[in-house]
């Protein structure tokens, strides 16, 4: 995800990182601005092989399988991950049980 945000963000940009506990949970939240994303596009960000640029070969943009790898840890882990985007930014979170 951090890649991610730091690949996409819009130049010159920024990336935000937070992390949270609520109850017993851990949360974290990488946040950045990029090109706005549609609902469709965002219901799929977690599919195996999705690009939001089909331009893309995997030579220049990867293999759209980073962000579907992590939900599967993720969620190995009792855990889950989302994206929301709000006024141009984007915003991946993970949400992990704490021991």
């Amino acid at each position: 995800m951090l890649t991610n945000a730091i690949k996409y963000s819009l130049k010159p940009g920024e990336v935000k990182v937070r992390l949270l506990q609520a109850e017993r949970r851990a949360l974290v939240c990488v946040a950045n601005r990029g090109a706005p994303l549609g609902p469709d596009q965002l219901e799929r960000l977690f599919d195996r092989f999705y690009r939001v640029d089909t331009s893309r070969s995997s030579e220049s943009g990867g293999s759209g399988l980073g962000l579907a790898i992590a939900k599967s840890i993720v969620e190995a882990h009792g855990g889950r991950i989302w994206a929301e985007t709000d006024q141009g930014e984007i915003r991946f979170w993970v949400e992990l049980p704490l021991a």
